[in-house]
């Protein structure tokens, strides 16, 4: 578990646009992958104003602090967070909360008590991740944020599962949480010198992403949401990309299921219904139309979502 260049300045992001303050859970402690001068420079970028006067305190590893990287002390301080709990099943990195997120019951002295709950990298080590989710819950206050950072794909035994993007929106918009953002990210191994590329995942492309359709790279799923003073934990969602299809009764509050309508391709095939040769030689312009749509956004843009911006 860690803040790394990338995840610190998708912190910074949400910082601009929703201020971070009061207290923070961390799952697990994290490893700070940068110096206090890069925070200051990224923030100043984005105009985030960080907190003064936070006690510099290098990171626990001593070959790391020799490189004049911080600890996540310092670097959530500086965010603006006044109180700190890090919470993991084991104590070999020293946090103040042992517990496990596979069991069922929360613990009461950690219900309501975090305005921000960070999952940079822990969940997809848990085997039970619907326990795990309803302990977020419980744990966050009204208008409190869950940020998730997951890995999504190329990542194998990284951990039990690799979480897609429909996983974060589909349950999210089942329990009435506030979806800020879902970004997939997409990098290289060598993402310090190369880069990771975002890309909003709340504006895909209408044809989707077949399997088979991303290329080599890495990919993780970033995620803002916000509990509101309706949120719950306990829905079970179906999946948006297949409630779209059952009709209007069967959609999902999901932003995929947001878009059941009927497409032109489905009006061409009621049309031709009647004519099976027509019928078919409709069904196939169609697949051939949308192989060639996919073909051509493929080679000008290997993932069908928006590209945002780059970072380093």
């Amino acid at each position: 578990m860690g803040i790394t260049r990338t995840t610190a300045q998708l912190l910074l992001s949400e910082a601009a646009k929703r201020p971070f303050r009061g207290s923070v859970a961390t799952l697990g402690r994290q490893h700070i992958y940068f110096s206090l001068d890069d925070l200051r420079g990224w923030a100043a970028r984005d105009g985030v104003t960080l907190t003064s006067g936070v006690p510099i305190q290098p990171h626990r590893e001593p070959h790391l602090a020799e490189r004049g990287w911080v600890s996540d002390e310092t670097v959530l301080r500086s965010l603006g967070f006044e109180r700190i709990v890090r919470i993991d099943v084991s104590n070999y990195e020293e946090v103040e909360v042992l517990f496990d997120l596979n069991v069922p019951e929360t613990p009461p002295e950690l219900c309501g008590q975090f305005d921000v709950i960070l999952n940079l990298g822990t969940l997809e080590h848990v085997f039970h991740i619907p326990n795990a989710l309803a302990h977020l819950h419980r744990m966050l206050r009204p208008g409190g944020r869950i940020v998730h950072l997951f890995p999504s794909a190329n990542c194998l035994d990284h951990g039990f599962v690799c979480v897609s993007p429909t996983f974060v929106t589909d349950y999210y918009a089942a329990n009435r949480y506030r979806i800020h953002e879902v970004s997939l990210l997409r990098y290289r191994t060598d993402h310090e010198l190369s880069g990771i590329d975002v890309y909003d995942y709340l504006q895909p492309d209408p044809y989707g992403c077949p399997v088979g359709g991303l290329d080599d790279r890495i990919y993780h799923t970033f995620a803002v949401v916000e509990r509101g003073p309706d949120s719950t934990a306990a829905v079970v969602p179906q999946q948006s990309f297949y409630t779209a299809r059952w009709g209007a009764d069967g959609v999902s509050d999901g932003p995929a299921g947001e878009a059941a309508t009927r497409s032109r391709a489905d009006r061409l095939r009621e049309a031709t219904a009647g004519w099976p040769v027509v019928r078919n030689v409709a069904a196939a312009a169609i697949d051939g139309w949308r192989w060639l749509r996919r073909t051509v956004m493929k080679w000008r843009n290997p993932v069908p979502w928006k590209w945002v911006r780059r970072l380093h």
